[in-house]
């Protein structure tokens, strides 16, 4: 029998004493204390086949069994800030005059509350072409100032004793091009132990290949794993500027690659400063460019479907250049180009239909071994939704019967000549991942600008989508420039560059979470914290259309007129794939959000909205507001 450790809470005007003198012969009951300075309850260690009958005594109001008790979690004092002072915030490609530690990434004033704009000239880097160039339209909206010199940024969290592995595409690289660049570039700098790296090369568990043996030859780099792993967590370019930063490669397999990654990550040792052992985020660089993958011309769509509006049939007359029935379900048409007789037509397009269930599995058991996905969207104008989406297969179109003709749209570049297709039944929105999962954190990419906060234009994008990060025009040390102390400096881009932008906040969250806490956050709180702290005020992701969906143009190879021309002087490409020449990593645009989520991964290094904070204190009038009680989130 089991001995419980019970309080038994006794009826007002029951004396104690007595109370406790009728068990002096039950043998299934032993006092445990009298509790003489606490009259109305006793202590009593009793066997559980006896509790009930305790529990029912004509003196007792309730008898609880004792509940396990923990020492206090001792939390970790705040760090110290650490602030970089007298920085240029910029886009700019270093050349052998500057030196690259100068500069700071426009995230950094875009994405945070700490800098204050001296007026209201906008930042980034879509500046005003009408002045170099006739052959356009007129940008009418632009970003006035691409440097803004001067500035300090600081933050008391900073990823520190958080993992970053970037999952790269490919083989990722041969031969030692990048041999020990971790080891001399400033951006993966050691601010807490400076001249020494925060990268740790790893001979990961179950591979073979180079370019995952990475600790003889100090050779862990491919120049996409320089720049994701510079915006994650560089001194300069990345917010995790503390944070320890890992590649791995997936030329040897997605399984093989996730079951090192989690081999690494359920192998670690406490970490004797937190007593916990390192958290992990994984950030997902790879993609398989299937989301822009079939086209079927409009006319042979006789009907749309969605669960919540149901079936819109083709009219008697047909589609016409009315949309508005697809885009409505965010299903946005192409003009695509038939490589046979090089006409233009309006399709829908759809991803690979099939279903890669290995890959899904594998990547789920990352976050079943409690590692942080985030993952890059992709590059090829797709749209999409999580899995666990109604839309996932209540939205579809139904093809006319007889047979059509399926246009294949390759990812290096390109149309293949049309085949019969019978198959009448299409979803748009299944991706094929890596992307869609609802057991990972999908990033699109929007522009590094004030006055143009849009996606650019190749990403993908749709309700699947759970935050916004920057993407083209992105300072880091991808090696592309070489500065004044042979440093190498360049731009990154695309939904890889994104991406890691999303990772470094994160993991700045994290730490700050476990500093309050005691504890890491899992998965669910991450996403929450990344789309609480998000911002869709001043800083939204705006949705301009990329054509009059309800009166488009006929198809061609041409530029569209449309209410997106302000945003987009060279706008030809939007909504065009040719029948050859067109990348599929890039080259599918649109500009219309299609259902995503419009709000930026932000840092709230302060504790309050940069919305009140983003321009010159005022003169006059209220000199310091109080914050509102805003959701970020709608």
């Amino acid at each position: 029998m089991a001995t419980l450790l019970v309080n038994v809470k006794l009826k007002d005007g029951v004396d104690q004493n007595s109370f406790v003198s009728e068990f002096d012969s039950v043998s299934e009951v032993t006092v445990k204390n009298l509790l003489p300075n606490i009259p109305t309850l006793v202590v009593f260690n009793v066997e559980d086949s006896y509790l009930s009958t305790l529990k029912s005594h004509s003196s007792v109001e309730v008898v609880e069994e004792e509940p396990e008790s923990f020492p206090t979690v001792t939390y970790p004092s705040q760090p110290s800030a650490y602030t970089l002072s007298n920085k240029n915030v910029s886009a700019n490609l270093i050349d052998a005059s500057e030196d690259g530690t100068d500069y700071l990434s426009f995230q950094h004033y875009l994405d945070t509350d700490v800098m204050q704009k001296d007026g209201n000239n906008d930042l980034g880097y879509a500046l005003d072409y009408n002045d170099t160039s006739t052959g356009f339209p007129d940008r009418t909206v632009f970003d006035e100032v691409f440097d803004y010199a001067g500035q300090t940024y600081s933050s008391r969290y900073t990823g520190k004793h958080v993992d970053i592995v970037t999952m790269e595409g490919g083989a990722g690289f041969t031969g030692n091009t990048y041999q020990g660049y971790q080891d001399t570039h400033p951006d993966f700098d050691n601010p807490d132990s400076t001249g020494n790296t925060r990268c740790v090369p790893m001979n990961w568990n179950g591979c073979s290949q180079a370019y995952n043996v990475q600790v003889t030859s100090n050779n862990m780099f491919s120049a996409h794993a320089i720049g994701t792993l510079s915006a994650a967590g560089g001194i300069h370019s990345g917010f995790a500027k503390k944070a320890k930063l890992y590649s791995i490669y997936m030329a040897e397999g997605i399984a093989t690659v996730c079951n090192a990654v989690i081999h690494f990550h359920n192998n670690k040792g406490t970490n004797a400063t937190t007593g916990l052992k390192d958290p992990t985020i994984v950030v997902g660089e790879f993609q398989y460019l299937r989301d822009t993958y079939d086209g079927f011309k409009i006319t042979d769509i006789a009907s749309v479907t969605d669960p919540t509006g149901g079936t819109t049939n083709r009219p008697g007359s047909g589609w016409g250049s009315d949309f508005t029935p697809f885009t409505s379900r965010n299903i946005f048409p192409y003009r695509v180009q038939d490589p046979d007789d090089d006409s233009w037509h309006w399709m829908v397009t759809f991803p690979q239909q099939d279903q890669f269930s290995s890959i899904k599995t594998a990547l789920d058991s990352l976050h079943t071994n409690g590692i942080i996905f985030i993952n890059a969207a992709g590059n090829n104008g797709g749209t999409f939704v999580k899995e666990s989406d109604a839309r996932w297969s209540g939205t579809y179109c139904t093809l006319d019967s007889g047979g059509n003709n399926r246009y294949r749209i390759t990812y290096d570049g390109g149309v293949a000549s049309p085949v019969n297709e019978t198959h009448t039944t299409w979803f748009p929105f299944r991706a094929s991942g890596p992307h869609g999962l609802d057991k990972g954190i999908d990033v699109a990419a929007g522009q590094n600008s004030e006055s143009q906060p849009m996606l650019d234009d190749y990403s993908n994008r749709g309700p699947g989508i759970d935050i916004v990060g920057r993407g083209a025009y992105t300072f880091t040390a991808y090696p592309s420039s070489t500065d004044t102390n042979g440093h190498k400096w360049g731009d990154f881009s695309g939904t890889s560059c994104a991406t890691p932008t999303v990772v470094g906040k994160a993991a700045c969250m994290m730490e700050k979470y476990y500093t309050l806490n005691g504890a890491w956050p899992n998965f669910t709180q991450v996403k929450n914290m990344l789309q609480t702290e998000a911002r869709n005020g001043n800083n939204r992701v705006i949705d301009p259309p990329s054509t009059t969906w309800s009166n488009v143009p006929a198809a061609s190879g041409s530029a569209i007129q449309n209410k997106s021309q302000l945003f987009y002087p060279y706008d030809s490409s939007l909504l065009r794939i040719a029948k050859s020449g067109t990348n599929g990593n890039g080259g599918f645009t649109f500009s219309d959000l299609a259902g995503t989520p419009n709000f930026f991964a932000f840092w709230n290094a302060r504790g309050y909205s940069r919305e009140q904070t983003m321009d010159k204190r005022p003169t006059s009038g209220v000199m310091y507001p109080r914050p509102r009680n805003i959701s970020n989130i709608e």
